[in-house]
């Protein structure tokens, strides 16, 4: 058991020097030199068709190793794999990416590399915190990420916009140490993050205090936590924790501060008295093991913290025994969670949980306790009960015995709990309502039930942490990426999407200032709907529509190609007007068919070419024969045969004149299937008549003069 405590008391100690000194700008003292921090403020810019310009800031920490290069990855946004660049100087902190695709989305990360290796990837997420209906990330080059509901700004972008996919908090830079975040936690309407040099800043609803500046003023950006400033032991924060209405930070001397909302006495300050500024939990005051925090969680109206000497103490609402000290009565100070007594594995808690009305903790042996309450099976423990459960029930399955069965963390959302398991795979269970269990069904679960999305996601397969909203789950993956499930009525999955979701999806990455995404110009497009809508004997004229993207600039005019089907080559026939969607094109040979195309024009040059279209120059009908002449009854009538002409060409028609000796013309025309025609003259002439077929190279050659010498009689 001693052993347990030693190795206690060690985690807390690297958490306070992790939070509280290696973020400071000092002097490299490390002996050897690790890894340099990430690259921070990765930016994309000056976009052309086929290239992007990535440029960053180096890292706020060299790792006690000068900088000597970088290694870039980029890829098509949700690509498997990764493609490797680099600067040409290798300490030049830009770089053009050359031959990308037109019109795509890239993503990009940039590592530093010293002596001592390569240092982690930048944009990736380190931490992952899940609220009410919003989830914030914490990112490896010190920014931080929110997305979901924002009525109150608790996702820190100077807005109150719901947002379905990530975007960066504001003045969370990763520039500085005081500007750079380490860990972020969401809670129902507000956000807090612990910063590299140990202070704290939250942003959000401000009701009830819950952002720790000494005002009840929201603030849409965050404000620092009054006291929490790096300086102390005492006021140097080692992890924060946002709740409903209120916030408590764990400090590196082993105490726990909280304000905000006190209604049930869920500061842990002998008082149900709201605080605007941190105050002090009673009774943990770090002075022994028993009285010395090293983690501390709340949800609604209770909170609840780990301790040193492995037993675990709970404050506030207690209606359904969820402090767990085998009664229902509220407490304004921490009471000891009846069971667990750091006497052995089976009873030394590593961390607690608290959820909506029940809290679960971790234990040393990889098995997971929980008490509270039970209406929806959230203890886990194979039973529902609308009764109290006052003291700790085992969850069933996780007894520790197996990788698959030991769990690593513990968390709990409003009504339902998840555990992190040693084979990195995920358990849910309790209510189910909006998908929260991840197991791809509608019921509620009193027993975990393996998350199977999470070996099935897109490039990575497995989680390594885990974080529960009020009604979803989220998972920070191997490639520190995240995965959501459940609830996402106000986008808090981050999938740019309000469909709730019974099996995890990415969260899309960030968007926004600073993010390390580019999308390349979308290409002038080609013309549309190219047509052919006119013809004669020596020219073909048609028509298109607008391109469908303009590549980001104005359409100057359209240039139209020509050639005969067949030929390698185009000629160039002319330049049309923006505003001309037409043009006819002349001199062409009768009965060649040609090929036209399209290509839309502006300041970047040519577009891509429309669609060919062709047709044929059609030819003019040879001359009838007519076989036969009649007149009587003041009409002439005339009979021949049928023009054959080519299927390009097909006849349309043809016209019949008769001419009298004064010049006057009586002309009739009918359809191409008549081979007969009569036209009415003036009685007492004489006629001279002919026949041509016509096609669309219009009228075609005449027929020989058909005379008719008698004179018309009435």
């Amino acid at each position: 058991m001693r052993g347990v405590q030693v190795l206690v008391r060690a985690v807390l100690g690297i958490a306070i020097v992790a939070a509280g000194i290696s973020g400071a700008v000092l002097p490299a003292y490390a002996d050897p030199a690790e890894p340099p921090s990430a690259p921070v403020h990765v930016m994309v810019s000056n976009a052309t068709l086929t290239t992007l310009d990535v440029s960053w800031t180096a890292p706020v920490s060299d790792g006690g190793a000068a900088v000597t290069g970088y290694t870039i990855n980029y890829r098509k946004v949700d690509a498997m794999s990764w493609t490797t660049g680099a600067p040409g100087d290798p300490t030049d902190t830009s770089i053009t990416v050359t031959g990308l695709d037109p019109d795509s989305s890239f993503q990009f990360r940039v590592a530093a590399v010293n002596s001592a290796g390569t240092g982690p990837w930048s944009g990736e997420k380190s931490t992952i915190g899940a609220g009410d209906r919003h989830s914030c990330a914490a990112m490896t080059d010190g920014t931080v990420t929110c997305w979901g509901y924002n009525e109150g700004g608790q996702l820190g972008d100077e807005s109150t916009t719901t947002r379905l996919v990530p975007v960066q908090v504001t003045g969370i830079t990763g520039l500085t140490p005081a500007l750079t975040a380490i860990s972020v936690s969401a809670g129902s309407f507000h956000s807090c993050a612990l910063m590299a040099n140990g202070a704290a800043k939250c942003w959000g609803w401000n009701t009830n205090g819950q952002l720790g500046n000494n005002s009840i003023t929201n603030s849409f950006v965050p404000v620092p936590v009054w006291g929490i400033d790096g300086l102390t032991p005492s006021t140097t924060a080692v992890s924060i924790t946002a709740g409903f209405l209120h916030s408590c930070a764990l400090m590196a001397n082993g105490t726990i501060t909280c304000w905000g909302y006190n209604w049930k006495g869920q500061l842990g300050d002998g008082t149900t008295t709201d605080k605007h500024v941190p105050t002090q939990v009673e009774i943990i005051d770090g002075i022994t093991e028993a009285n010395t925090a090293v983690s501390v969680h709340l949800h609604f109206y209770h909170s609840c913290a780990a301790m040193a000497d492995g037993t675990a103490t709970c404050w506030g609402e207690n209606n359904y025994g969820q402090l767990g000290n085998n009664s229902t009565t509220n407490s304004t100070v921490p009471v000891r969670v009846s069971g667990i007594d750091g006497a052995d594995d089976a009873s030394t808690t590593v961390s607690v949980s608290t959820g909506g009305q029940h809290s679960c903790a971790l234990m040393a042996n990889g098995t997971a306790i929980c008490w509270g309450s039970n209406g929806a099976g959230q203890l886990g423990n194979n039973s529902t009960t609308s009764s109290p459960v006052t003291v700790p029930v085992a969850v069933s399955g996780i007894d520790g015995s197996t990788q698959g069965s030991t769990a690593v963390s513990v968390r709990t959302g409003d009504y339902h709990s998840c555990a992190l398991m040693a084979d990195d795979s995920v358990t849910c269970w309790g209510f189910n309502g909006y998908g929260q269990l991840g197991d791809n069904s509608a019921p509620n679960s009193s027993v975990p039930v393996l998350v199977p999305g999470i070996t099935q996601l897109r490039p990575a397969s497995h989680a390594v942490s885990l974080s529960t909203g009020a009604h979803f789950s989220c998972a920070l993956l191997a490639d520190a990426t995240a995965a959501c499930w459940g609830g996402n009525a106000e986008g808090e999955l981050g999938d740019n999407s309000t469909t709730d979701s019974h099996l995890p999806v990415r969260v899309l990455d960030v968007t926004g200032p600073g993010s390390s995404f580019g999308r390349t110009l979308v290409p002038l497009s080609r013309p549309q709907q190219v047509i052919v809508t006119g013809r004669d004997a020596e020219s073909i004229a048609i028509r298109w529509n607008e391109p469908a993207h303009n590549g980001g600039k104005n359409i100057d005019d359209y240039k139209v190609n020509y050639r005969p089907k067949g030929s390698p080559s185009w000629t160039a026939f002319a330049i049309v007007p923006y505003s001309q969607l037409h043009l006819r094109v002349r001199n062409l040979r009768a009965g060649v068919t040609y090929e036209f195309q399209v290509r839309a024009h502006n300041a970047d040059g040519l577009g891509v070419a429309s669609r060919v279209v062709s047709e044929t120059v059609p030819v003019q009908a040879s001359a009838p024969v007519v076989v036969d002449k009649n007149w009587d009854n003041r009409a002439i009538t005339l009979r021949w045969r049928a023009v054959r002409t080519p299927a390009h060409s097909p006849v349309t028609g043809y016209v019949v004149s008769c001419q009298d000796r004064r010049g006057d013309t009586f002309p009739k025309e009918v359809g191409p299937a008549a081979l007969s025609a009569s036209i009415r003259v003036p009685a007492a002439q004489s006629y001279s008549c002919r026949v041509a077929a016509r096609t669309d190279a219009g009228r075609g050659v005449g027929s020989e003069r058909v005379q008719i010498s008698g004179r018309i009689r009435d």
